[in-house]
């Protein structure tokens, strides 16, 4: 979303975001804007918004079948060289969270490795998209948990994305996990009320600013006013 804001409109982001605990920043999303997008245009997007924390940028990389193995190591290797630029860029600006990917075990423990010699020790993992493939959801599980498995072993922190069942949270274990749901409800036309539940129509009736002020229209005024409903729900059954 906040790819194709001008500055203003990431200043007005920012304002309003300010009173969440941090603001996370992450480049996951459809191949042709991961194959578009800079390190440096990302940093810049990162300082902008005044993130405290910021994750390495994705990369597709299909499952290892053995029939696209040069495909396969040059997306790898690409996404190492991404991460390793922004670890330079963002020291002293923001936390750095490495996105592993790889398309087998051992890439998953490779990109560990390698960051982890940079310092970085806290990782994410967007699983997702595998889980919705659907084409042998018991292995993917097996493979997501050997990996949060070999992280905890390692002392890492676990970020698992793109998943909010707590059937599979439970037996995860992630130390943390996020889904987009908020994002693709706003997409989709549709905004939280106050108990929580997705609605549709052409007024919110919230009290954000953002939501009142003009500044952002269509799908990003939904999707702010979902963040900012999201973080109330969770303060207020914090506090019962």
């Amino acid at each position: 979303m906040v790819r194709h804001l001008d500055q203003d409109r990431i200043h007005a982001l920012r304002r309003q975001l300010g009173d969440l605990d941090a603001l996370i920043l992450m480049a996951v999303g459809r191949d042709e804007l991961l194959d578009r997008l800079t390190v440096d245009e990302y940093h810049r997007m990162a300082i902008q918004m005044n993130a405290n924390i910021v994750v390495s940028p994705d990369d597709y990389i299909y499952d290892s079948d053995g029939k696209y193995p040069f495909y396969q190591d040059s997306h790898f290797s690409r996404a190492i060289t991404r991460a390793l630029e922004l670890v330079q860029l963002g020291r002293g600006h923001y936390d750095l969270v490495g996105l592993a990917v790889g398309s087998d075990q051992s890439q998953l423990r490779e990109f560990v490795t390698v960051m982890r010699e940079q310092g970085v020790s806290d990782f994410a993992f967007a699983c997702g998209d595998l889980l919705k493939q659907g084409r042998n959801r018991r292995k993917t599980l097996n493979e997501i948990e050997s990996f949060v498995d070999y992280l905890r072993r390692h002392g890492h922190v676990s970020m698992l994305l793109g998943i909010d069942s707590s059937r599979f949270i439970k037996r995860l274990r992630p130390d943390y996990y996020s889904s987009s749901q908020w994002s693709i409800d706003a997409s989709h036309g549709r905004y939280y009320a106050r108990d929580g539940s997705p609605r549709k129509g052409s007024s919110i009736g919230c009290n954000h600013s953002i939501c009142n002020s003009g500044e952002l229209s269509g799908t990003e005024r939904l999707a702010v006013h979902n963040i900012l409903m999201k973080h109330e729900l969770l303060s207020i059954r914090s506090d019962l």
